[in-house]
């Protein structure tokens, strides 16, 4: 299978983390906090968009990809915060809202206007990509 289909994977789940993330904020009225039970599945939502979100990036390196709209927020420092996000995700942690998850959520809107145009600018490589190849990577 191509590299190129195997990192869109990755994109794809992210996506799905993403728009889970959307349905369950919506439900939610206004939580005080991300411990507020109604924010629980949100965050968790939230978390895995994010980590997986970094697993694109890491693969995007890998593969020696560029894009002038995707590589000019990978040198933005929101960029090591998710990458410490995505290591809290992914490795035990024993304070359930540890320091890695809090340095990334405490950006604000900055923060989420930063993850949203990262995964936005995502989003529009692979439409352009997946538009001129098939499934297992040759052209159309």
């Amino acid at each position: 299978m191509d590299k190129m289909v195997s990192l869109h994977k990755y994109y794809l789940w992210a996506t799905y983390m993403a728009a889970s993330w959307q349905r369950e904020i919506a439900k939610i009225e206004k939580p005080t906090s991300w411990a507020h039970p109604e924010a629980l599945h949100a965050f968790m939502f939230m978390s895995y968009w994010f980590a997986t979100l970094y697993v694109v990036v890491e693969g995007w390196q890998e593969l020696g990809l560029s894009d002038p709209a995707v590589d000019v927020l990978l040198t933005e420092p929101h960029l090591a915060l998710l990458k410490r996000y995505r290591h809290g995700v992914f490795h035990f942690q024993a304070d359930y809202f540890d320091k890695r998850y809090r340095d990334s959520t405490d950006q604000g809107e900055t923060g989420s206007a930063w993850v949203n145009n990262l995964h936005g600018a995502f989003t529009a490589y692979f439409t352009r990509w997946m538009a001129t190849h098939n499934l297992d990577g040759t052209h159309k």
